[in-house]
């Protein structure tokens, strides 16, 4: 018998976009889920379209708090849940009729802790862009660590677009830290170190919806979260020698991908100028790392040459800004 697959949404904020997310969820082939709707503190019409989708499906729950953050809420939807697995669908994007029962299928055919998709970009206008394309395949926990590490060679760091064993949060006491943003680069790498199996499936079954005034589409301070999770996972694999050299590639490709958002929207020159220093600081390791593409090891020599060359190049021959 098929089990419980709790879908877990956090709602700020996005009546625009709302009513084609639940509408995807509620028409799954795979109907035996409960469908948990945060909304966290939401000051437009998000509420309200929730309780009139809840009089539609008695499987919709509906969480109404004040608002504390993307991870504050994914933490309230697990420990609200009671399905066997989990997954997160964010309340602006939206999924195939066929997501959860591909995903479901592809984790108990493998007996894996995780099974992933693939997905779509989806612009404001509406226009659809594949993600690069991927091979069915079965990961280890170690392959699929290094994966990430490598800045998502096939493996993409965030939480969605996935389906997980509930255990690997409830019994490794996995939570989001609150109060950052990037909160997925804190959870996902212990999610797999946790996990023995890691499913991937090349469907494109996700549709992560990109908006102008998202969090990816503009620069804060807080953006700069995603730095402080470079010393967590270190920290968290003293120990594995055999991830070293895929965490110094994540540790350069994250500063360098900062180093670029800062220079493409001019910000920050302070935390610019002290990640710079950085990077020269370890240029003789980032260098030496062979999982290091050849085109960000020439990112690295043009940028400890010069800043201003390298603000020239990037602007001119647009340089991949983004992992």
């Amino acid at each position: 018998m098929n089990k419980l697959v709790s879908v877990i949404v956090p709602i700020y904020n996005v009546e625009a976009y709302l009513e084609k997310c639940i509408t995807s969820i509620i028409n799954q082939t795979y109907t035996n889920i409960e469908i948990i709707l945060i909304n966290d503190g939401s000051t437009d019409t998000s509420l309200k379209i929730c309780q009139e989708y809840q009089k539609l499906d008695n499987r919709i729950i509906i969480l109404n708090k004040n608002n504390e953050g993307l991870s504050a809420a994914r933490n309230d939807g697990i420990a609200k849940s009671k399905g066997k697995y989990i997954c997160f669908i964010d309340g602006d994007d939206y999924i195939s009729p066929n997501y959860i029962e591909k995903l479901y299928n592809d984790l108990t055919k493998h007996k894996a802790d995780i099974s992933v998709c693939n997905f779509y970009y989806e612009n404001y206008q509406g226009s659809l862009t594949k993600k690069k394309e991927c091979q069915n395949q079965i990961y280890t926990s170690t392959e699929a660590l290094k994966d990430i590490f490598l800045i998502q060679k096939n493996l993409e760091i965030m939480v969605w677009n996935k389906l997980y064993k509930k255990e690997l949060f409830t019994k490794n006491n996995i939570t989001f830290p609150k109060s950052m943003i990037h909160e997925d680069n804190f959870v996902t790498y212990k999610l797999f170190a946790k996990s023995k199996r890691i499913s991937l499936i090349n469907d494109k079954l996700y549709y992560y919806v990109q908006r102008n005034n998202s969090i990816t589409n503009t620069y804060s301070k807080k953006r700069l979260d995603v730095l402080k999770s470079i010393d967590e996972i270190k920290a968290y694999f003293i120990s594995r020698k055999d991830l070293n050299e895929a965490i110094n590639c994540y540790e350069f490709s994250t500063y360098l991908t900062i180093i670029n958002l800062l220079i493409d929207k001019k910000e920050d020159p302070d935390t610019l100028n002290k990640l710079i220093k950085i990077i020269k600081n370890n240029k003789k390791s980032y260098l030496n790392n062979s999982l290091i593409p050849n085109i960000k090891k020439i990112q690295l020599r043009i940028l400890i040459t010069s800043k201003f060359l390298y603000k020239i190049i990037l602007n001119t021959l647009h340089f991949k800004k983004y992992h």
